[in-house]
């Protein structure tokens, strides 16, 4: 069975909090510097930051879901500010899954989404320890702007 794509707004947002949270526990596993930050950081702490991006702005959530196996597989999710700056806020897929194309359909849909609501740029923000994600973004023309760098709690 092929993969099936949907697509809505910040309203069902929870509907990917299990696949969230696998990407927190991913990017704590992957941290060399702010696991447990990670390890504290609630799917209702995104939910949060992320609802107030959606009310300054535009918002999608695109799924894939697998029909075989009755379950959502990946998802990516994209704000449009008013100043223009799209961003692809965040974007997974479990790992089952990955290398057959799914997650270029999320990065694809997400990125025609932007440019349709007339994204001026486009960004994306990597987690640190993350660095094999930017392979991905870089097929699509994301490339390295800027390393912030954060201080660490003593």
């Amino acid at each position: 069975m092929a993969i099936e794509y949907r697509e809505f707004g910040a309203a069902r947002i929870d509907e990917i909090r299990p696949l969230w949270e696998k990407l927190n526990v991913h990017h704590a596993d992957v941290s060399s510097h702010f696991t447990e930050r990670f390890e504290a950081y609630t799917f209702e702490k995104r939910k949060k930051s992320l609802l107030a991006e959606a009310e300054g702005g535009q918002f999608l959530i695109v799924v894939a879901h697998d029909p075989a196996e009755i379950r959502d597989i990946g998802y990516c999710i994209s704000t449009l500010k008013d100043s223009g700056r799209g961003e692809i806020e965040s974007l997974f897929l479990e790992q089952s899954h990955r290398g057959r194309g799914i997650g270029d359909v999320l990065m694809e849909r997400s990125l025609q989404w932007l440019d349709r609501q007339g994204a001026v740029e486009k960004i994306i923000h990597v987690v640190s320890g993350n660095e094999q994600a930017c392979g991905f973004y870089e097929r699509y023309g994301f490339v390295p702007h800027c390393t912030v760098l954060l201080q660490k709690d003593k």
